[in-house]
């Protein structure tokens, strides 16, 4: 005879609430970092200072991650 394992409608909730904050999140830092990176390359001296695009790329992750930083200590206060 198989055990069947039960599932709460709670825990449903659970898993499904974490995933969509995982997925908001990650939509959310790349919309950060396109922004950013939106602006940067709206700058010619930044462009040339930076150099090369994953230069560029790095940078513009580097503000969207102090972005949702800044976001994060915001909420909590």
């Amino acid at each position: 005879m198989s055990e069947e394992k039960v599932i709460r409608i709670e825990e449903v909730e659970g898993m499904l609430r974490r995933t969509l904050d995982e997925q908001n999140e990650k939509s959310l830092r790349d919309w950060f970092a396109g922004m950013a990176m939106q602006g940067l390359l709206s700058n010619p001296s930044i462009i040339d200072t930076l150099g090369k695009y994953h230069n560029i790329i790095d940078t513009s992750f580097s503000y969207a991650d102090a972005m949702l930083k800044e976001r994060e200590n915001h909420e909590n206060n």
